[in-house]
């Protein structure tokens, strides 16, 4: 499966075409469109897993090695942009901002129904097997999105594209905003 934080040591590493090579093999497979619009839980396995005509399972998704119920997706995208962004490779960034953009719309479609910027984990490590969500929100993939956006900003920056560049922050300031004062509230105890 794509993601479990396995393309941070190889970036640090060095191995930059291997990193390059397995991002181009796991893009191959990104849905690129689909009919599939609604998160839905699927009836027949209890609502714990994704039914087959769920959003989850549609448009930015990326399907080769991938298992039907985890977002290991949503690390997957953290580690390419911390390789572009630790070697600066403009043919990483150029197959990365398509593939960015379309997995940010998927991620905000399944995990953030409210818009808030505050993303619901959904079994996106291994320690989530025994966790439930229930629709809560969390830390871990706020943070991935929220490094997403910053990073798509910057490309599109890079591009000249401003206001591609000005949705993605005005999102990453919400996300920012959001999660500073309803994750990391201090207790005044």
């Amino acid at each position: 499966m794509p993601g479990w934080r396995r393309l941070y040591g190889p970036t640090v590493y060095g191995w930059h075409e291997n990193v390059k090579t397995e991002m181009k093999y796991y893009l191959k497979s990104q849905v690129l469109d689909s009919s599939y619009t609604k998160p839905k839980a699927d009836p027949n396995y209890g609502l714990t897993l994704q039914a087959p005509d769920s959003r989850f399972l549609g448009k930015g998704r990326i399907t080769a090695h991938h298992s039907f119920c985890y977002d290991m997706q949503s690390v997957w995208f953290d580690t390419l942009v911390h390789a572009w962004r630790w070697t600066g490779d403009a043919e990483l960034e150029a197959l990365l901002r398509p593939a960015l953009e379309l997995h940010l719309e998927w991620q905000r479609d399944c995990f953030d129904p409210d818009g808030n910027g505050l993303y619901e984990s959904y079994a996106n490590a291994w320690a989530t097997d025994s966790a439930w969500y229930n629709g809560g929100e969390g830390d871990q993939t706020t943070a991935y999105a929220y490094r997403g956006y910053l990073a798509a900003a910057d490309m599109a920056r890079r591009a000249g594209d401003r206001e591609t560049e000005r949705r993605h922050r005005e999102r990453a300031k919400l996300i920012r905003g959001n999660m500073s004062r309803k994750s990391w509230s201090v207790s005044s105890h």
